[in-house]
């Protein structure tokens, strides 16, 4: 065994979290949880977290006032999700200074990654026309929107909403879901995936798989059962702003780096090509 295998360096940390987590320590990490859930615990330290699978769900499952205290030795293994991902382009996209809480790059992709979210999008109470009346306002609407990850389900999130309201007093508010589906999740030895990371590395792109999307999408429907079909998002070509007014994607770069929209159709006939080859 070499000095980098010991270590868990090079390639050791990708290789971990890729073959060796869902293989082994994430069947470990849900029973694991599920019998700490039912303890009161205030506080919970993780030695050798490895990736942070176990972390990652006590995240999900414990209380938000658990304290969570991840440690590891080998350092590579905790920075492998950041190395390869730009913290100055992903503020540059995003039109960020900084991140909530002012959090470090590393935490803040981590918490990007493999936690929920409860988004207020807008607030409404009150008259806001001209002039002015001096009334307390009968009514008031705050317009939410949640982001599930894996073990969670959508009836499941607005029950805990529910809770979470009446627990704090507001047990009078009015719930109303106006849609949503559960969490999608595929596994990175997906021959799918495979064919997708095949294509990138061919065409000299060192590609970032990422375990999860900010976004949504009702995947579900085939991922999981009883389907179980592998899903995932590819291809090459440039375009950001999803869904915004300002949505746009480059037909003709003047960065020969970048895709044409002739490449980009290509790249998915490259893919299929890669995918068949690999008996997908």
């Amino acid at each position: 065994m070499s000095v980098s295998d010991r270590a868990f360096t090079h390639a050791i940390p990708k290789l971990y979290e890729m073959y060796l987590v869902p293989l082994l320590f994430e069947p470990y990490a849900v029973y694991l949880v599920a019998r700490l859930a039912s303890r009161p615990v205030t506080r919970v330290p993780e030695i050798a977290a490895g990736t942070g699978v176990v972390a990652r769900r006590m995240a999900n499952i414990l209380p938000e006032n658990v304290a969570i205290v991840a440690t590891d030795l080998n350092q590579a293994m905790l920075d492998e999700a950041a190395a390869k991902l730009s913290e100055a382009t992903a503020k540059s996209l995003l039109g960020a200074k900084r991140w909530a809480g002012d959090l470090p790059w590393r935490a803040t992709l981590e918490r990007f990654l493999f936690t929920p979210t409860v988004n207020i999008e807008g607030l409404v109470a009150g008259y806001t026309g001209p002039g002015g009346k001096t009334v307390m306002p009968h009514r008031a609407v705050a317009k939410l929107d949640l982001r599930l990850v894996p073990d969670m389900t959508y009836d499941g999130a607005i029950a805990a909403l529910k809770a979470h309201l009446a627990k704090r007093g507001f047990g009078d508010i009015e719930v109303n879901p106006s849609g949503g589906y559960d969490p999608t999740s595929t596994a990175a030895d997906a021959p799918m995936i495979k064919a997708m990371l095949a294509v990138l590395r061919r065409g000299g792109i060192d590609p970032v798989l990422l375990p999860r999307l900010a976004g949504s999408y009702p995947g579900y429907v085939f991922t999981n059962a009883p389907i179980s079909l592998a899903a995932g998002h590819y291809g090459l070509g440039h375009g950001s702003g999803a869904h915004a007014p300002d949505e746009y994607f480059v037909i003709e770069p003047s960065n020969p780096r970048v895709s044409s929209w002739d490449g980009a159709v290509a790249s998915h006939v490259a893919y299929l090509y890669e995918l068949a080859t690999l008996g997908g």
